[in-house]
């Protein structure tokens, strides 16, 4: 047994002062008698007068000192260790992923898992330190090197279950480099996961069971002049046949349903077919509860909107080329010369860099690159060098003021219908407007007798003008699984980013570069995403789905650890302070009843 505190031992000193105030208590009392009868009793007390005869069968004083020695011994905080050896620092690694949803003898596995290290930090010596752990997409740690147990059972209780991915045995790494200077450790792994530990000090509690569980793996869908064609794949990762139905909704619409039968490790595609839905979310689901409940729903947003498509008219270049290659959600098509050009062929976008066209497209919106005459705007001839730059505007977010050298360009006279973004002193070099129901944006200088393509800004230039003048949606897609990051790509020209998860939680995420992705898909279901633009306010969303390939598993067949069922392989030992204060109070409530009874 340890003493984990020796500085109480000083309160021992209160004993011999206790032992002397009951010396002085004067224990004899005169009483009046009608007889020598009671002589003999007289002589008693006489006898109980000297010193120390008074202490002499005083279970009073017994009781007090026993209490003054346990609660002295409560406060050294006697640690027994009884079932193996004693470590100065704790590691609690919690497996945070989405198959630690799954129930779990009532609960789930992660509160079963909450509960065996909230048994074993109460067990460990007041003197260990307890590092947390939390293994969820990637580890972080949630408490380090503290001797407060009661805040790390706090820390440890306000752990979020999450439904995401990831692999515990990323935190073995971190758990190498906060003990490469440590005297001596235990860490201890709750997770349903197989695990190698041989290069580390520690124990894996595995709380894989088996159990009844369904997955819906994929949704997809196609759409003809009959409706919508439904593919949903559905997978028994359990260890028993399950039985369930299989509904469709559009919304909340019920659309259909059908029944279904899975033998253990068998898959299969059930087609809905002609479902008659105009809206923009599917929702399936499987009415059979299991272990594992966010894996039962999967959701998909109908997208009928085309992907956006870009004819680039010019020679050769490869600076603009590249810049628009890094643009998501678009298709680039690429000619020589307008006389290429298919006019039966339309596009979302044209951009003539160094070719002016004779014949202006009659759908689709431009970018004329160091254009000539034309009849859209005047061009007064050609300047000399100078330097540019970039102003204010509704396409310049992130590269206003950039400067850049330019060895001749175009006079310009910028439209009323348009916004100058790029100057040269006075002379406004680019603008972009809209004019007649097209937009056109115009850039007066030829990019190869500049070094602005060399700018690190420029591919930003590029996605601003592009943006302003092609609708690409703030999503680069709309299906993802939890834990993934959402890369979201707002209007230059309005506010800040609203995006709401399934729960009602809402994140603003402000307009500055590098913008900020979307890291909050921990909950399975359909997510919001909302835009200010001055009055208007755009809309739009994405689903998040449940990571079946990775965590809708029921058996962990490969690991070799057995089920712990109990406790004690976790405890280090047996905290004997709240046992000394129990028997002290169990002592005060005994002396309080002799008290009352005249002792």
């Amino acid at each position: 047994m340890k003493f984990i505190n020796l500085w109480p031992l000083m309160f021992l000193s209160f004993i011999p002062l206790l032992i002397f105030l009951y010396l002085l208590k004067q224990k004899s009392q005169d009483h009046l008698i009608s007889s020598t009868f009671l002589w003999k009793e007289v002589y008693k007390n006489i006898e109980a007068s000297t010193p120390f005869e008074k202490l002499r069968y005083n279970i009073m004083l017994l009781l007090q000192l026993l209490i003054i020695i346990f609660l002295i011994g409560a406060l050294t905080d006697p640690f027994l260790s009884i079932w193996g050896k004693d470590y100065k620092n704790v590691i609690i690694v919690m497996d945070n992923t989405g198959s630690m949803t799954a129930t779990y003898e009532g609960s789930t596995r992660m509160e079963e898992a909450k509960k065996r290290a909230e048994e074993y930090i109460n067990s460990i010596k007041g003197s260990a330190t307890i590092t947390i752990i939390n293994a969820g997409e990637k580890p972080s740690m949630e408490i380090s090197n503290s001797k407060d147990k009661y805040l790390a059972i706090d820390k440890l209780k306000s752990i979020k279950q999450k439904s995401v991915s990831g692999n515990i045995e990323d935190s073995i790494s971190l758990i190498k480099a906060i003990t490469k200077e440590v005297e001596s450790y235990e860490a201890v792994f709750f997770t349903d996961k197989t695990i190698n530990i041989d290069d580390i000090n520690g124990k894996v509690i595995n709380l894989t069971e088996k159990g009844s569980n369904a997955s819906l793996d994929f949704l997809s869908y196609s759409e003809d002049k009959e409706g919508l064609k439904v593919l949903i794949k559905i997978t028994n990762r359990g260890s028993y046949e399950y039985t369930s139905d299989l509904a469709l909704y559009g919304g909340e619409e019920l659309l259909d349903i059908k029944s279904i039968s899975l033998k253990p490790k068998e898959s299969r595609t059930i087609l809905f077919d002609k479902v008659d839905f105009k809206g923009d979310i599917l929702k399936a689901e499987l009415t059979e509860e299991d272990s594992i409940k966010d894996d039962n729903i999967i959701f998909e947003k109908i997208l009928r909107e085309d992907r956006q498509k870009i004819l680039l008219v010019t020679e050769k270049n490869i600076f603009l080329e590249r810049a628009l290659q890094t643009i998501p959600n678009i298709d680039i098509y690429k000619t020589n010369s307008e006389e290429n050009m298919n006019k039966e062929d339309r596009y979302d976008l044209y951009i003539f860099d160094n070719i002016t066209p004779v014949d202006i497209p009659k759908e689709g919106n431009m970018l004329l690159i160091n254009p000539e005459e034309n009849s859209i705007f005047k061009v007064n001839g050609e300047l000399e060098g100078g330097y540019g730059v970039i102003t204010q505007s509704s396409v310049s977010r992130y590269t206003e003021g950039l400067k850049f050298a330019i060895k001749n360009y175009k006079n310009l006279e910028k439209p009323n219908w348009a916004e100058g973004f790029l100057k040269v002193e006075e002379n406004y070099l680019g603008f972009i407007g809209e004019l007649n129901g097209k937009a056109i944006g115009v850039i007066g200088f030829d990019l190869h007798n500049s070094d602005l393509t060399l700018k690190a800004e420029f591919p930003i230039l590029m996605h601003n003008i592009v943006g302003g003048l092609i609708n690409r949606g703030m999503l680069y897609k709309h299906s993802f699984k939890s834990g993934e990051e959402v890369q979201i790509n707002p209007r230059v020209d309005g506010e800040e980013v609203k995006v709401k998860n399934p729960k009602g939680e809402e994140e603003i995420i402000p307009l500055r570069f590098p913008l900020k992705s979307y890291k909050a898909t921990y909950y399975t279901g359909v997510y919001q995403v909302s835009q200010n633009i001055g009055e208007e306010i755009i809309k739009t969303s994405f689903t998040v789905n449940f990571p079946t390939d990775t965590e809708s598993s029921m058996e962990n067949e490969e690991s070799s650890i057995e089920n712990v069922k109990g406790n004690n392989l976790l405890k280090g030992g047996l905290n004997l302070r709240i046992y000394l204060i129990l028997l002290a109070l169990v002592i005060i409530l005994i002396e309080w009843i002799l008290y009352i009874r005249g002792y």
